[in-house]
């Protein structure tokens, strides 16, 4: 058993990381140790000696005992939780960031907001950073994950240095190991087209993201509950295009694009199933331009994910799919502060809802 000078040693260290992470950079006196930990004030001499030798404290003549230089910033990579994201200036990326640093400040830790820009390039460039300045620990927003991503070796290096990594999102290929938390897409797909086939719709549309495993698995839901419900599948409704965030676009980009699906995917649909409840919003203020008003000649589906976008503009008529009350963002922070306190969390994809 470590004498009890070691013991006082190793748990001032967690009390050197909780003052540095709170911007506290003076320890205690040494009489107000003795009384915190109940031992002799020879102990904590002992102690506090052990730690000024590992180079964690100064003592300053007249001022009591610091942290060193090396003990602040080691304790400030102790306490820093990087969360990755495509994009952080939307309304929707704003209010999950919102979110996460939350539930990240009430477990006491400080975090920081790093946009990849969707770029794997500028993803790897992150990554080596972090290599040389660590972090406790790392949550990122999957982007483009039906693709094979370049930079899983630099995740691989991380975690073997101690950093806890959670994905938000399906998991980049080869990373399967770090856990993931996202929705199960195929049967979303196929229970939001079934139900638009049992209001009688036998036409339908779809628009998805094809570089992300989210939107291939809900095109292949909703195209097999097509195949099981005995009806055609036509590729000309299909719209499978690269993620970009609607609400990134310029305006006048952004509807040449929508127009584009209505004249070429939609025409003789009664249905359209959107990869989110984003696109089903910009879509929404382009029907009605072209004659088309929801629900009495175009029902609109989509999965509801974007913190709620459409509750947030305005009312429209959507037929959705949800996790209900489950915020998957806030679930995976909260599964990171769990991995970064040495405790057990995988992830399990959460079922969708017809709300």
């Amino acid at each position: 058993m470590a004498s009890k000078y070691i013991q006082l040693a190793n748990e001032l260290k967690e009390e050197i990381n909780r003052l540095a992470g709170s911007g506290e950079l003076r320890l205690p006196t040494e009489m107000e140790l003795v009384k915190t930990y109940g031992v002799s004030r020879q102990t904590v001499r002992q102690a506090l000696l052990v730690l000024q030798e590992e180079g964690l404290i100064e003592k300053r003549q007249g001022s009591g005992t610091f942290l060193s230089k090396k003990a602040a910033e080691a304790s400030a990579a102790a306490n820093l939780v990087s969360f990755l994201t495509p994009c952080a200036n939307t309304y929707t990326a704003s209010a999950i960031s919102h979110d996460v640093q939350d539930v990240f400040s009430k477990a006491g830790y400080h975090s920081r907001i790093v946009p990849t820009g969707n770029l794997v390039s500028l993803e790897r460039e992150i990554l080596q950073s972090l290599l040389a300045h660590p972090c406790r620990g790392l949550l990122v927003q999957t982007t483009k994950n039906a693709l094979p991503n370049p930079n899983t070796e630099l995740y691989e290096q991380l975690a073997g240095n101690g950093t806890a990594v959670v994905f938000l999102g399906h998991p980049y290929a080869g990373l399967e190991q770090f856990p993931g938390v996202c929705t199960d897409d195929y049967l979303g797909g196929y229970i939001l087209t079934q139900h638009l086939i049992r209001q009688g719709h036998r036409e339908i549309a779809g628009i998805f993201h094809c570089d992300e495993q989210e939107g291939l698995q809900r095109y292949a839901g909703c195209i097999c509950a097509l195949r099981d419900a005995g009806l055609s599948i036509y590729d000309r409704h299909f719209l499978l295009h690269p993620s970009v965030r609607a609400e990134t676009l310029p305006d006048a980009a952004l509807r040449r694009f929508l127009q584009s699906f209505l004249e070429t995917q939609l025409p003789n649909c009664s249905a359209v199933v959107c990869q989110s409840d984003e696109t089903a919003y910009f879509l929404a203020r382009e029907l009605p331009k072209n004659g088309l008003r929801i629900p009495q000649q175009i029902t609109v589906a989509a999965f509801g994910e974007a913190y709620p976008y459409l509750n947030a503009r305005e009312t429209l008529p959507v037929v959705t799919v949800t996790t209900g009350e489950t915020k998957l963002w806030t679930h995976a922070a909260q599964g990171l502060v769990r991995l970064m306190k040495k405790q057990s969390f995988s992830g399990i994809p959460f079922s969708w809802i017809l709300s």
